[in-house]
């Protein structure tokens, strides 16, 4: 078998030694995938019906092997979806995932917000979708949410593509954690947008030091701290800066968190936006040890803080994973 050089810079391109060139997505997702999974000596192994490809993974994280990746598995990848966009690199550890295929939000729990809707043709490329139409500063028009509650995940994954209308002048809560609440208070956590303007600052959330734990502590995303998580220790690993999405584009947003283990602050975050990394930051207690570890709910979309100009959010495939998802 021919070798093959997997090229990072340009992930849908496959070259042998002997000069041909596959321009296969779905294949190259594959790749990615094997590439991702990082695990030190093992040979990730890709069929495709015109490319088998084995690759030498080397400089790699443990915890991505505890995460499911399976040293020798095969992995056969998932081909484009029905709007043509690459089928997602992560196949394993998905515990909830809604492309909008379906026609309606069926796979949401509870009410659905009056100002939430499924669209057939307003996803990418043409796909369907779900749109937030903002205006009215409240919670109650803007709800969609997944209990998750059995699953009792201390440590998650929340990815999603999104598209925020041009210029728009207030900002929501955009994804909110809600921690599961059994009679001791919950940990909460928010990774929204500045509501005056609609920047993106900072993830938010209690600092443990009580039982309702929610956004009294901020991780910010130019590296500083706020609230009550300024002196904690938190250590802030990676910091870009704000930003804003405002663009009428579509991007991928994606969030890693982890709660902290009783009496220690070994909680994390991680943010990455169109596959960048926005920040890291470790030693985080963002819980009380009276609060489950794990959360009932996660919100898209949510609660706008002030009343302005119509604008709208859109959604086009969202995925909860027990592992990194990542892609294009």
């Amino acid at each position: 078998m021919s070798e093959v050089d997997v090229k990072k810079a340009d992930l849908y391109r496959v070259e042998r030694e002997d000069g041909e060139v596959t321009n296969h997505q779905d294949q190259m997702n594959s790749i990615e995938q094997a590439v991702k999974s990082e695990l030190s000596g093992v040979r990730a192994v890709i069929k495709q019906p015109d490319l088998v490809v084995e690759l030498d993974i080397s400089d790699i994280r443990q915890e991505e092997y505890d995460r499911g990746f399976a040293a020798g598995a095969e992995s056969v990848c998932q081909p484009v979806d029905d709007d043509g966009i690459p089928a997602n690199p992560i196949t394993s550890g998905v515990f909830f995932e809604d492309d909008f295929q379906g026609g309606d939000l069926s796979k949401w729990s509870g009410t659905q917000g009056s100002a939430v809707s499924w669209r057939a043709t307003e996803g990418l490329n043409g796909g369907p979708a779900v749109r937030f139409d903002y205006e009215i500063a409240g919670t109650a028009p803007y709800v969609l949410r997944k209990n998750i509650e059995s699953e009792q995940l201390q440590e998650f994954y929340v990815w999603f593509r999104f598209k925020e209308s041009d210029n728009h002048p207030t900002g929501c809560k955009f994804l909110k954690i809600f921690g599961s609440n059994i009679g001791t208070g919950y940990a909460n956590c928010t990774a929204g947008m500045t509501y005056s303007n609609g920047k993106h600052k900072e993830i938010s959330f209690g600092d443990g030091s009580a039982t309702v734990n929610d956004t009294q502590a901020t991780i910010r995303f130019n590296g500083s701290l706020g609230g009550q998580a300024f002196g904690s220790g938190i250590s802030v690993d990676a910091s870009t800066g704000d930003w804003f999405a405002d663009d009428g584009n579509w991007h991928i947003f994606e969030l890693h968190m982890k709660y902290n283990d009783d009496g220690l602050a070994n909680g994390l975050y991680e943010v990455w936006l169109d596959d960048e990394l926005k920040l890291a930051a470790s030693n985080v207690i963002n819980r009380n040890d009276a609060n489950t570890p794990y959360p009932a709910q996660i919100g898209i979309g949510g609660y706008l803080g002030e009343t302005g100009a119509p604008w709208s959010l859109h959604f086009d495939e969202v995925i909860f994973s027990t592992g990194r998802v990542g892609g294009p």
